[in-house]
Order: structure tokens, then C-alpha cells, then sequence
């Protein structure tokens, strides 16, 4: 009798300490999506003509940054940004699969 009073007490604060993290990991450390800003955007080379068919070759260097609110460790799977102009796809931008710190 004395052993399942033991189990029950056991049993009653593993559940306790159970609550307790579920609850610390819903409202105490909640997920978000990590922000990401253009910090600065430098034309390295521009080439254009004005003619009757004209066309430009511009190349930017874009610093990008990335802000992690999370706890631990954020994982980036592997995306692509394109870059338009008037509507046209002109341009893209790969980046690997990477993390960011918190």
C-alpha cells in the first residue's frame, strides 16, 4: 500500500513538471518568424542605351540582414528572390540553406 502511494506521488509530479514546461514553451518562449531587412543597396556597375532598343546591365550589391527572435537556432531552407523591373523578371538572387543565432 505504501509502494503505490509512492507511484501516485511519483506520477503526480511528473505530470506537474510536465505542465510546467509545456506551459513555459507556449507563452514564456514563443516561436516567430524571424525578420529579414535590406540594409543597403550599392550599384557596383550600370551600363544602359538609350536607343530605339534600349536595355541596361546593372549589378547590386545588397546587404541583407536577418534578425532571430527565437530561442536557440533558426534553420533557412534554401530560397530565391527576383528581382523585377516594370513588371519583367530581370534578375535573382539564390541563398543556401543556412541557420542564424540567436
Amino acid at each position: 500500500m505504501h509502494n503505490m502511494k509512492c507511484y501516485a506521488y511519483i506520477a503526480a509530479f511528473a505530470v506537474f513538471h510536465a505542465l510546467i514546461i509545456l506551459a513555459f514553451g507556449l507563452f514564456a518562449m514563443p516561436t516567430e518568424t524571424p525578420t529579414v531587412r535590406v540594409r543597403s543597396v550599392a550599384i557596383r556597375s550600370l551600363d544602359y542605351c538609350a536607343s530605339d532598343e534600349p536595355f541596361f546591365n546593372i549589378t547590386l550589391v545588397v546587404e541583407v540582414a536577418m534578425r532571430n527572435k527565437n530561442f536557440g537556432h533558426f534553420r533557412f531552407d534554401p530560397s530565391t528572390a527576383n528581382v523585377t523591373y516594370g513588371g519583367c523578371h530581370s534578375g535573382q538572387w539564390r541563398h543556401n540553406q543556412s541557420k542564424s543565432q540567436c
